[in-house]
């Protein structure tokens, strides 16, 4: 049996250590990245490609904020009607679909064709022949989009995946709130961490890294930033605002939204799998409504942009550079206000 005998680390159990500053306004930071090697955009954030997150709405919402990136839930049909709605109505920002690993995920792949910009392979355990497989046939049918591969969570995988040249890595497995694929299952790795190894082969072959799952605050996100990610993909923190597909529900405390992972037992019933020998590993909750994600992104854009500022950091490749890793105590932690 092979053992890992390192301490590894979660959100909590770090904070950024504050140094010398000479920018004038956070506001002249620049928070614009890599959401793979050929596509920039203006902010780190991501919306989530999960079904209760990110439709059609959220992908033109986040034109400007970040980017959304379509799921792979929906029936293809619908997915076709939203990308011609997408080209005919002009939208120029980067359109990124999702994809499965099915045998009619390789035939959707080949008519994506004057589309998309991007294609993710968004699978739970992404460190799989299935997923490699998958990468070479988008590499052979569609030369001109860049390549997502997710999730993965360690060294081994992002090397495996670099050396295919993809262009980008989502990395996270288990970390998402409404997922429990760590309890169920006994893997994963917490996405801090996963964010540590992967960059550290990650930036050898310049691919950035999407950290995927467990974002509470923005300070969490700096901490991802400053660790290696380039990008950070939200789920929880978007859920329940007014670009969300999910339907509304009127509770005894006001209007929410379901928001859910997919795959909980919800999902598995809306999308009508077999759950003979299937375990859920993921749950569902009620958000209540909280407005235009706009107002949730620039709230969370702005906490990060302060980020910057306290590393004394114009940009995100220099917080990369500046930032200095502060371990703490269970004391330091409930002092922070970390634990809860």
């Amino acid at each position: 049996m092979l053992t890992s005998t390192h301490e590894v680390i979660s959100f909590d159990d770090i904070l950024l250590y504050p140094q010398y500053n000479e920018i004038e306004s956070r506001l002249d930071t620049d928070v614009s990245t890599l959401l793979t090697k050929n596509i920039k955009i203006n902010s780190p954030i991501v919306a989530a490609n999960m079904s209760s997150i990110t439709g059609e709405e959220m992908v033109r919402a986040m034109d400007g904020n970040g980017i959304g990136i379509l799921h792979r839930f929906m029936p293809q049909n619908r997915l076709f009607e939203i990308l011609e709605s997408l080209t005919q109505s002009g939208f120029t920002w980067p359109v990124v679909v999702s994809v499965g690993v099915k045998d009619s995920d390789y035939e959707l792949v080949k008519s994506f064709k004057n589309y998309v910009e991007a294609v993710c392979i968004d699978i739970a355990h992404g460190d799989s022949k299935s997923v490699v497989d998958m990468v070479k046939h988008i590499q052979n049918t569609l030369q001109y989009v860049d390549i997502i591969v997710g999730n993965i969570a360690t060294v081994e995988a992002a090397e495996r995946f670099c050396k295919l040249e993809v262009d980008a890595l989502k990395c996270g497995v288990g970390g998402g709130g409404y997922c429990e694929t760590r309890k169920v299952t006994g893997h994963g790795v917490p996405t801090l961490q996963s964010v540590i190894d992967c960059s550290f082969i990650a930036d050898q072959y310049n691919i950035p890294i999407i950290a995927d799952g467990g974002f509470r605050s923005s300070g969490d996100i700096v901490k991802a930033l400053a660790c290696g990610a380039s990008s950070v993909m939200l789920g929880s923190l978007l859920a329940g605002t007014e670009e969300t597909p999910a339907e509304k529900i009127l509770l005894e405390n006001g209007l929410h939204k379901i928001h859910y992972g997919e795959s909980s037992e919800f999902a598995m019933e809306r999308r009508d799998i077999k759950r003979e020998g299937i375990s859920p590993e993921g749950i569902k909750k009620y958000i209540p409504c909280k407005g235009s994600v706009k107002e949730v992104v620039d709230n969370l854009i702005g906490g990060i942009r302060s980020g910057l500022t306290y590393s004394g950091a114009r940009n995100i490749r220099e917080l990369q550079s500046k930032a200095r890793i502060l371990k703490l105590s269970q004391a330091s932690i409930r002092e922070s206000k970390l634990d809860g």
